[in-house]
Parts: C-alpha cells; structure tokens; sequence
C-alpha cells in the first residue's frame, strides 16, 4: 500500500522523537576540586587564650567550602577543638582522634550551602583550655559536593617510636582528594611525602607541631600512604577525610560522543532505545484502531509499553555509564 501524506507525518514523528534523545539526553560530568588562593595557618598565643584566627579570602566560586584542620598537644589541659565558625556560623566536625596523652587531631568544613561566603572570612578555632599549644590551618576549595562533602575518614595514633609517621585512607569516589592532619611532639619537623598544605610549629615550644598535606589525585579504591618522614617521634596522632567533588549536567552532543565512556555505550543508544521509542510511537500514531475490535487495541497498546520500557532502560544504562 502506497504510503499517504498521513503516514509520511506519522514516520517524520517517529524519526524525529528516535533521534531527539541521542542528542539531548544529560549525563553527569565530574568537576575539578581546585584550590582557592592558599591555605592560611597559625598557631596558639598567650596573648588570646583559647582560640586562633584564621583570615583567609574566599572566591566567589560555585560550590565552595572551606576545610580547617586543628589540633593540640594534650600536656597542658587540652583535650580537644571545641568549637570552629566564622562569626555565628558553626562549622561540622568531619572526624577526630586523640592518643589520650600527648596529642590531638581534627577536621572540619563548612559549605556554601550552609551559608559560607565571599571575601575576607575570619575562621576562628576554640580550644578546650587557655594556652593550648594549638595548631590549625583552613583551605579554601570550590567545585566540591554541597550536599555529602566527606566521603572515606580515617584515623591513626601512635605510642612507638619510628621515623615516619604514617595514616591511610581509600577514597571511593572518582575525581576526590585526601587531606590530613598531623598533631606530633616531634625531634624534627616532618617533611610531607604528598603536597604540604600547611605547617606550624607551636611558638611556645618548638617540637610541637601541626601540620596538614593533600592529593590531588589520589588511587580510588586503593590504600593511599599519607606519610610525614622523619618524624623521629614515638607521639602523634593523624585523621584524614576523602573530599567529594560536584557534578553538573553535561549535554551529550556530537563531540561529547568523542569520549571513551560514551563510545562503550553508544550501540546501546542507537540500537535498543530507537527501537523501543519507534515501537511505542508507532502503536500509539499508527496502530490504535478502535473500529477493528479489542485486538487491535490490546496488541498495540502492548507493544507500545514494551517499546517505553525498552527505552527507559537503555536511557538508564547509558546514563549510567557516561561520564563526559
């Protein structure tokens, strides 16, 4: 049967919705934690008892948040960081740890999402006592998840004497870095083995040390060594968090499509779904004839949920997989 000026409309419509979800569909494209300026860190004075200040200049940047890494040594009342905000603005304990008798170590956040701003901030760290031989220092990053910010934490103390001071952590999530923090009474000032942070060593007493370092691009799902060398100390304590980056929409298009994930998954695309898109258009334009009974009605009605639920799997196993 010769095709009418009907059926040609009814196939252009087909095309045209087979085609539009290649090109249109979003996939999620993993963003690039970066650094904010540099980081900023300080140690505790006689002159302002239990706290220490933290200026540092923030980027008006999506995504930002600020991370403080603090510590104290324990010989003198300490026991803890009490409290960090800028202004009223409290600031959430990622993780802490404690050897009990020399030192302590913390890391905290505070995101855009819960109020952090731009320009000039004031960061302020409160101590558990006055003169708390405290270290602390704050980074400034952008580009990181405002909703699950920390992923993997782990910690690490240490009471027998060794060069090296070692934490490990495995972050899970692709595009994260690590951060640490170290809190020792070391012989030496330790010399990172990733990317320094910060250091300080305490203005009261000079073998009192605090200090913090990164990864930009750590081993997912592997162990990675956070190693402070030459220590020479048999005291410290270590934490270390896993930092999650954001993602947003990313429109596959034609050069979209040159990246290795979407070229794995693109017999899927013009394969199952056209398929299952035409199935479902066609029983709904084409096929639907009242007049010829309920069979007509029943098959095509079939083939049209079938032809959805084709298309809503290969919409999801390619959403899946793309990272572009």
């Amino acid at each position: 049967m010769l095709l009418n000026n009907k059926w040609l409309f009814r196939i252009s419509i087909i095309i045209v919705a087979t085609l539009l979800p290649i090109f249109t569909h979003e996939a999620f494209a993993v963003q690039t934690i970066t650094l904010d300026g540099s980081t900023v860190s300080d140690s505790s004075h006689f002159s302002n008892p239990y706290l220490i200040n933290l200026p540092i200049n923030v980027g008006s940047h999506d995504n930002r948040i600020l991370i403080v890494t603090a510590g104290c040594y324990l010989g003198f009342g300490c026991t803890d960081v009490t409290k960090v905000q800028i202004n009223s603005m409290n600031f959430t304990k990622a993780i802490d740890a404690t050897d009990g008798t020399d030192d302590y170590s913390s890391i905290w956040y505070l995101t855009e999402n819960a109020g952090l701003g731009t320009g000039l901030q004031n960061v302020v760290v409160t101590y558990s006592s006055p003169y708390p031989y405290g270290t602390a220092g704050v980074y400034s990053l952008y580009n990181v998840n405002q909703t699950n910010p920390i992923g993997a934490t782990n910690s690490t103390t240490n009471s027998v004497f060794g060069p090296n001071a070692i934490g490990q952590i495995t972050p899970t999530n692709t595009g994260s870095w690590i951060i640490d923090d170290l809190h020792c009474v070391c012989f030496s000032l330790p010399s990172a083995a990733l990317t320094l942070g910060w250091e300080e060593q305490n203005i009261n007493s000079g073998n009192l040390i605090g200090q913090s370092q990164y990864s930009t691009t750590p081993i997912i799902g592997s162990k990675n060594n956070m190693e402070w060398v030459n220590a020479n100390t048999a005291f410290w304590t270590w934490v270390g968090v896993e930092i999650i980056p954001t993602a947003s929409p990313a429109q596959l298009s034609i050069s979209a499509v040159s990246c290795n994930q979407a070229k794995a998954t693109m017999w899927t695309v013009m394969g199952i779904l056209p398929l299952g898109v035409f199935f479902a258009i066609f029983a709904v334009l084409g096929s639907v004839k009242p007049e010829g009974g309920i069979i007509n009605i029943i098959i095509p009605a079939v083939m049209a949920i079938a032809g959805i639920g084709i298309g809503f799997v290969a919409l999801g196993g390619v959403g899946n997989a793309l990272v572009c």
